[in-house]
């Protein structure tokens, strides 16, 4: 049977690693059976006569070893040789992401919650990396942190919720190697602003007092039901002014006391009740002829 070769070395060069050997003394050499080894995982790689190898399959920041055999003219394979092992340069170690999307809610002041930012994007290069983690980094302070947690991962789309007071921020995603190493895809980092919007206002019905006709002026950050009413001075129920869901922004409404109430013709008083969401206001509203 053929002699193992000797002298193999394994390193690292540009993107890949290159494998050097001894050939055996005989002349008879047919070609060599590399056996490399990583992370438990066994492959053999054929190859022909020359005694060198350019592995560029390799994952960047992995451990390799590498043992090559001889294999002469007759299919006869020699032992195998001592080892050599090597880690894959990182040069090649960039993922590529797409599909980047950001989702930042807005808040009411006051409500005591924090805005939570959801960032989603989608690699399918999933064996070059080990995770990904997330830097925030303040616009408005200068100051960089590294968020708590790392990305959730379903298939091949990656997610990462961000709970941040209001502000401007830039998101950097950064995959981790599985040694550690660190390397922020930058291009993907946008700006993003979390904000609270104004609280729910509800103004005070006017004029009052009023000769007949009165106006409702309400401001709403997020759509939200409304509902006004207005009751007599008893407080009983006159009449459902509103009764329905309203978009986001300012908005007022206008009402006649007169077409609400006919055969209204005396001063007298009147209650407005508002609710929107959770926010209710009662205001008095006085009738003078």
């Amino acid at each position: 049977a053929p002699r193992p070769p000797g002298g193999v070395a394994a390193a690292a060069d540009g993107d890949a690693i290159v494998v050097r050997w001894t050939p055996p003394e005989e002349s008879d050499v047919a070609g060599y059976i590399i056996r490399r080894r990583s992370g438990g995982e066994t492959r053999t790689i054929e190859s022909d006569a020359t005694p060198a190898l350019r592995d560029t399959s390799v994952l960047p920041d992995r451990e390799y070893s590498y043992a090559v055999a001889t294999c002469d003219s007759g299919g006869r394979i020699s032992a195998v040789s001592a080892s050599s092992r090597a880690t894959a340069p990182l040069e090649g170690f960039l993922p590529r992401v797409s599909g980047f999307v950001a989702e930042a809610p807005s808040l009411e002041s006051g409500s005591g919650e924090t805005p939570t930012l959801r960032l989603a994007w989608n690699c399918a290069e999933r064996e070059r990396f080990a995770r990904f983690v997330v830097d925030r980094f303040d616009e408005g302070r200068g100051t960089l942190v590294r968020e708590p947690g790392e990305a959730r991962r379903i298939q091949d789309t990656f997610t990462f919720r961000s709970e941040a007071p209001p502000g401007v921020y830039r998101f950097h995603i950064v995959a981790v190697s599985p040694r550690g190493f660190e390397r922020e895809i930058s291009r993907i980092a946008v700006p993003i602003e979390i904000w609270s919007a104004p609280p729910v206002w509800i103004g005070a019905p006017f004029p009052n007092p009023t000769k007949g006709l009165f106006t409702i002026q309400a401001s709403v950050p997020s759509s939200r039901p409304v509902r006004i009413v207005l009751f007599d001075a008893r407080g009983r129920l006159c009449r459902v002014l509103l009764d329905a869901p309203i978009e986001r922004g300012a908005h007022a409404w206008t009402w006649d006391l007169d077409a609400l109430e006919p055969g209204t013709s005396a001063s007298g008083v009147f209650f407005l009740e508002t609710t929107l969401g959770r926010e209710r206001l009662v205001k008095k509203l006085v009738l003078n002829r």
